[in-house]
């Protein structure tokens, strides 16, 4: 996928890539009216329709979903059949930008990171199929 930098997609000007992974990348995106900053992940990948559908129906759950250690879908679309999430946008980043590969954390470190996991998954549990609609967000 090319670099979407200085592109618009929906109501969000891309400003730079936060981060990119084996299925999308993520960027910082600034609302275009708001000025307010979003994460947009954007799928490597372009959809057919009857999977743009599928999509855009788990992204609607996915918008739903509201616990202290998920971060919030705030929109999503398919522009020119690339589908991507406005997400709230956590300036500290994630877990591999605290403790790069190879770092030994504490015990209670890891006990404290895995019930925040273990809590956002029991909620998301609760939600028909957002298990599987996690995956968008992995």
């Amino acid at each position: 996928m090319q670099d979407q930098v200085g592109k618009q997609l929906g109501n969000y000007r891309v400003l730079r890539l936060l981060g990119k992974g084996g299925t999308a990348s993520v960027y910082l995106g600034e609302h275009l009216y708001l000025r307010n900053h979003a994460a947009l992940k954007i799928l490597h990948t372009q959809l057919a329709e009857q999977d743009a559908e599928r999509f855009l129906t788990e992204a609607r759950m996915l918008v739903g979903l509201s616990h202290a250690h998920i971060v919030r879908v705030l929109d999503f679309a398919v522009q020119d059949d690339i589908p991507f999430l406005v997400m709230e946008y956590a300036p500290g980043g994630n877990l591999r930008h605290r403790h790069p590969i190879g770092t030994r954390l504490p015990l209670n470190t890891i006990v404290f990171y895995a019930g925040q996991v273990a809590s956002a998954l029991q909620y998301a549990h609760i939600w028909p199929g957002a298990l599987y609609a996690f995956e968008w967000l992995l």
